[in-house]
């Protein structure tokens, strides 16, 4: 019986307890990056809209490290640039339709604390609220995706786990089901975990590490001190 090449390693430990880590799962073809922020650190989540898709724009363009500690990408945008779904940035309503194909929200309260939010959750008090999906692990900690279709493609994911740290994963191509299945076995402690927007969308700027989005992004999701 083969056995799957596994490593997981602490690459920076800030002075908040937040973790950068690496993954990497050579017979599961997964490279990834894992943020964790722990339960005290969840607070100034704030989003960045971006009204006008400018050629060459990427992450690099919004990222700040003197005032920023983390940003990845958001939301889905459509072919007009105007965002996927349900759409609230610090009170202004951008997009009000909700889109029956996403099944989960990322939402920010008033004193920037995230959370992940289903269709069932109240929304009304949070002044930011970004929808996405697919729940790659269902809120209960179930996987949430059942078989291997579309592509394999670069992720961006938001999770929470059983003791309330923030987890972001970062990924090159992957099958969302192959994911899911090694996210459940090996990070069994996540009790959900939202996709954001993908593929040539996904970025990453935090200490150390720079993933580069390939096109123009809506919106951006970052922490502040």
């Amino acid at each position: 019986m083969s056995l799957s090449l596994f490593l997981l390693w602490i690459t920076s430990v800030n002075n908040d307890g937040i973790t950068v880590d690496r993954w990497v799962d050579e017979q599961a073809g997964l490279e990834a990056v894992i943020i964790t922020i722990p339960t005290n650190q969840n607070h100034g989540f704030g989003v960045i809209d971006v009204p006008n898709k400018s050629p060459g724009d990427d992450i690099l363009s919004y990222w700040q490290p003197d005032r920023y500690s983390l940003m990845i990408n958001g939301g889905y945008f459509e072919d007009d640039f105007s965002p996927t779904g349900l759409c609230r940035i610090d009170g202004k309503v951008i997009n009000s339709s909700i889109d029956p194909k996403l099944s989960g929200f990322l939402a920010i309260d008033g004193q920037g604390k995230l959370a992940l939010l289903t269709k069932h959750d109240q929304r009304d008090a949070f002044p930011t609220v970004l929808q996405s999906g697919p729940y790659v692990i269902d809120p209960g900690g179930r996987i949430g995706i059942h078989s291997r279709s579309g592509a394999a493609a670069r992720r961006t994911l938001v999770g929470v786990t059983n003791d309330g740290d923030i987890m972001i994963i970062v990924t090159e191509p992957i099958y969302l089901y192959d994911l899911a299945v090694l996210v459940s076995n090996r990070l069994p402690k996540i009790e959900r975990l939202l996709n954001l927007d993908g593929g040539p969308s996904t970025a990453l700027a935090v200490e150390g590490q720079v993933v580069r989005n390939r096109w123009p992004v809506r919106n951006y999701v970052f922490k502040g001190d």
